[in-house]
């Protein structure tokens, strides 16, 4: 099962070129003025999770919520502005395989571009060769100019590493294989609102990941909550396979209103956006919805319990043989009820 998971896994190779430099000004009155990384992060920082892999499979996450899980050999930089928030996060770099090679070798790094410059904030590196696992993080002091000072020490900019944690075990959606799991704390400041999910009701009340107990996950899925997640996802296929996406298109207004924040966007402009993808592709002629059947519409409940989401929502294009998707994430509001957030 494993290989045929992996199978549907998308690869984003990207490639950027670290600079730890600080922005260097002049003042009217020809005095050098330096910006320190606080300011920088003030000019629209765009925050992304750079996953490299070598020899396994990993899965990146921030504060529980999966980012990229991606095969053997992974080159991969994904975007992560709507799931950091300031202060407390944590990020996790999770390797599998049904044997873990001796000698692979992971990295997990959080990084931020702003300001036309490119800083690492943080990293977790694991290699199974050397029993190594390692942290790091920017230095905790940047200089920034006073008029009568000159250059002072400007602490607003920094990040605090706080624990890692290591877990093993030994199985993967009832299956046999070898998991290495780490877990970090990390503090920093964004200029983001605290994101509703991180204080949304627990889909669950213990901990649970179906990957171990598929029992338990069986169940699970014919509960009242859950079968209330799959009947608000079929209204959603449903409507775009009648090609009628004005009818849904309102239940994606928290996430309009929350990727707003984190892009530097507007609610009505990301509605807009969405609405004119989802009439493309359902009005394509050459376009077919990928319905899937029993256990292939499978459901995930996030580390963070949190978030949950179903397979995604996928167009096949008969004449480019091109798969078309929308990833859905909900969560539970004080009422018990999913909303569509991420």
């Amino acid at each position: 099962m494993i290989k045929t998971i992996l199978l549907f896994l998308t690869l984003l190779t990207l490639h950027a070129c670290a600079d730890n430099t600080t922005n260097k000004q002049t003042t009217p009155q020809g005095a050098p003025m330096v910006k320190t990384r606080a300011e920088i992060f003030g000019e629209k920082p765009i925050y992304k999770l750079r996953i490299n892999s070598e020899g396994v499979a990993v899965k990146a996450r921030i504060n529980g919520t999966e980012v990229h899980f991606g095969g053997y050999n992974t080159r991969a930089l994904e975007t992560v502005n709507s799931l950091i928030t300031s202060h407390d996060n944590t990020m996790s770099l999770m390797l599998i395989s049904e044997k873990l090679d001796p000698k692979a070798r992971a990295k997990l790094t959080l990084e931020v571009y702003a300001g036309g410059k490119h800083f690492i904030l943080n990293s977790i590196y694991v290699d199974l060769s050397q029993k190594n696992i390692t942290q790091g993080s920017t230095p905790a002091h940047e200089y920034s100019y006073d008029a009568k000072k000159g250059l002072v020490r400007d602490i607003k900019g920094k990040i605090e590493v706080g624990k890692t944690t290591v877990e093993k075990f030994n199985s993967y959606r009832g299956e046999k294989a070898d998991i290495l799991n780490v877990t970090q704390s990390f503090s920093l400041p964004t200029p983001f609102p605290r994101w509703k999910f991180l204080d949304s009701q627990d889909i669950i009340d213990f901990d649970y990941d179906f990957y171990k107990e598929e029992t338990q996950y069986e169940a699970l899925k014919k509960s009242p909550k859950i079968q209330a997640l799959y009947a608000l996802d079929k209204k959603i296929r449903d409507a775009l396979k009648a090609k009628e996406p004005e009818k849904v298109i309102d239940l994606f207004q928290e996430r309009f209103e929350e990727n707003a924040h984190a892009y530097y966007d507007t609610p009505q402009e990301l509605k807009q956006l969405l609405f004119d993808d989802f009439t493309t592709t359902v009005n394509d002629p050459d376009n077919e919805l990928v319905e899937w059947k029993g256990d292939e519409l499978y459901f995930v409940i996030e580390e963070n319990r949190k978030l949950a989401f179903l397979r995604k929502i996928q167009f096949y294009n008969k004449k480019t043989k091109i798969y078309h998707g929308y990833a859905i994430k909900y969560r539970l509001n004080k009422e018990g009820e999913w909303v569509i957030t991420k």
